[in-house]
């Protein structure tokens, strides 16, 4: 028995090995086919200006990300402009949909978004200095496109107080290594598919301007580099927002 487990163990391990390589290699190359490494890590912040379209209905809205941590996604709804979310690198907070007040968020959550404090512009690109683990899982096809498979392992949740498993998958287009689709969960907990494409160039950067969740479509307008953003559209209001 001993000999056999060791034999599956020599065999196994230089497998592992070639995977993770198999992986590192695809998505370097996205990096820098998306923009270099050297040109990412410029990167600061983000302004995005969009329209969200669900069930008929669209809505404008503004998100922002920064390389600390901060992020928010304003909407303007009836002439008001709330915080769908919004995160300061400590508080996590939202908007109560019927009264309009901002509602701290779980401490649960709070804490799960957190994780992703150094994820910025995104857990791929840096994967190393996380040191989120990649593996190659193969070729799949993804609305007749045919794609590498990436499984990213990244810090563990808590969902309902259990610790899960933080399992993300990414589809990268085998022609030309753009991401067209993600499967990750979520700091609450749910499990999210996004069908990303019309990637277009800004300044030297790769982004897709069309993100799909089920049935909502989120269409990039602009997307602005490094902006002066104010720090207080973070910030859990102490009055109504």
């Amino acid at each position: 028995m001993k000999r056999i487990t060791f034999f599956l163990f020599t065999v196994l391990l230089p497998l592992c090995g070639a995977q993770a390589q198999a992986a590192n290699d695809i998505v370097e190359k996205y990096i820098e086919k998306s923009g270099s490494r050297k040109v990412w890590d410029t990167l600061r912040a983000t302004k995005m200006d969009a329209t969200m379209k669900q069930t008929g209905v669209t809505l404008p809205l503004t998100l922002y990300n920064t390389k600390a941590g901060k992020q928010a996604i304003i909407v303007d709804f009836a002439g008001k402009r709330f915080a769908q979310l919004a995160f300061d690198g400590h508080t996590f907070w939202t908007t109560d949909l019927t009264t309009m007040t901002p509602l701290l968020g779980s401490q649960e959550i709070t804490n799960n978004v957190r994780l992703s404090k150094n994820d910025f512009p995104s857990p791929i690109i840096n994967y190393e200095k996380n040191y989120y683990e990649l593996e190659y899982e193969g070729v799949e096809t993804v609305d007749s496109v045919q794609t590498f498979k990436i499984k990213v392992i990244k810090e563990p949740l808590t969902i309902n107080g259990q610790e899960i498993n933080n399992v993300s998958y990414y589809y990268f287009d085998t022609q030309n290594y753009n991401p067209v689709k993600i499967e990750e969960i979520k700091p609450d907990g749910q499990f999210v598919i996004s069908r990303l494409s019309d990637y277009q160039d800004v300044h030297g950067l790769s982004f897709p301007f069309t993100i799909k969740q089920d049935s909502t479509v989120i269409q990039i307008k602009n997307i602005t580099l490094n902006p002066e953003i104010d720090g207080k559209v973070f910030e859990f209001p102490q009055s109504d927002y």
